[in-house]
């Protein structure tokens, strides 16, 4: 009887702790085959360099694949890819950042500025902060306004690969999951409690 009791207990804390941790994954890896939208735009705001349709996308990346500028964040894969005769820019999405990358090619080797552009993100996935990890463009800033992300790069001085790495802020646990880490540590109180010894328990 005791030994029956004590495995019921064990089997309640179990489920108690992987109800926790499964539910807190789930609010934190929401990028990962949700939708985003991409757009690239140099000194025309109103051609999507991103899209397919005109013809400056390399294969091998996702705007590619699906011929819009609409695509599915997964890993491993490149999201967006634009190559021209000045210019090899990539956007790539993890669980957990987002990578854009600019290359000075061809005839802007002997130039000595690049010219100025600005990436679009919307996907709703995104968490609700975006914060810099690392860059080494000359001059950027970014916004995230609602689900969607704004890099702008304002030029660059020399011929060079330039990266920017931004970070998801950590998602912050819904009504359910912190309900969930409550039941968890009453269960825990609950099991604390029932593995008392019956003098101590009667003493109490």
């Amino acid at each position: 009887m005791f030994g029956k009791f004590r495995v019921e207990k064990v089997v309640v804390y179990a489920a108690l702790c992987a109800a926790v941790f499964f539910n807190t994954a789930s609010q934190a890896a929401t990028v990962i085959g949700s939708s985003v939208t991409g757009g690239l735009f140099f000194a025309n705001p109103t051609i999507n360099q991103f899209d397919p349709v005109n013809g400056k996308v390399p294969t091998g990346f996702s705007n590619y694949t699906s011929g819009v500028p609409s695509v599915t964040v997964a890993e491993p894969a490149l999201e967006y890819g634009y190559n021209d005769t000045a210019n090899f820019d990539t956007v790539n999405i993890t669980a957990t950042q987002i990578i854009i990358t600019d290359v000075r090619t061809g005839p802007s080797a002997s130039v000595a500025s690049g010219s100025p552009f600005t990436i679009t993100l919307t996907d709703t996935a995104f968490p609700d902060g975006i914060t810099q990890s690392s860059n080494s463009f000359d001059s950027i800033a970014f916004t995230l306004i609602g689900s969607t992300f704004t890099f702008n790069s304002f030029g660059t001085s020399q011929p060079a690969t330039y990266t920017a790495v931004f970070g998801f802020a950590a998602a912050v646990p819904e009504p359910s999951t912190w309900a969930m880490i409550l039941l968890g540590f009453a269960g825990l109180g609950l099991m604390a409690y029932l593995s008392m010894p019956k003098a101590a328990l009667m003493a109490a």
